[in-house]
């Protein structure tokens, strides 16, 4: 079990080519939705992530489970993701204040994923403190950028 660990951690190291591909397309992707009128940055963004994580489950080392339970939690993370990036944030934006509509959502999902299972069978090694410091961060960074973004 240690041996597969260690092979779903260097699969999923942020330095590899690999990630560096899928961001370049999501970042890519989300800017023609965005110059095309498709839709809005996210949009784009995370349906490209989406189809590259469908992707992903075929290059080995393949996680223990079925596909149908990858495609669900997939699926379950895509639309968390939108819900809370995007959705949410626009309707609360019109009852109080946008920095704070867009602060709230994003903070509730990224505290969110300490508790849900992980995609891939790795180690968990931060601590729930360390998670609610990055969980702050990232939703400030976010409610100061996410109601300046164009989302429309």
């Amino acid at each position: 079990m240690s041996q597969s660990i260690d092979q779903f951690d260097q699969k999923l190291k942020s330095s590899s080519a690999r990630s560096w591909v899928t961001m370049i397309a999501c970042f890519m992707a989300g800017n023609l939705f965005q110059d095309h009128s498709w839709g809005p940055f996210i949009l784009g963004f995370t349906l490209v992530w989406l189809a590259g994580q469908l992707i992903e489950y075929w290059i080995p080392p393949r996680p223990p489970y079925s596909f149908r339970v990858w495609f669900t939690k997939v699926l379950t993370l895509f639309t968390l993701i939108l819900n809370g990036l995007w959705i949410l944030p626009k309707a609360l934006s019109t009852v109080i204040w946008a920095p704070l509509a867009y602060a709230l959502p994003t903070f509730a999902l990224v505290i969110s994923t300490y508790w849900l299972a992980p995609l891939y069978p790795i180690r968990r090694t931060a601590a729930l403190w360390k998670h609610i410091i990055w969980s702050l961060g990232i939703s400030v960074v976010f409610g100061i950028v996410g109601h300046i973004a164009p989302y429309e």
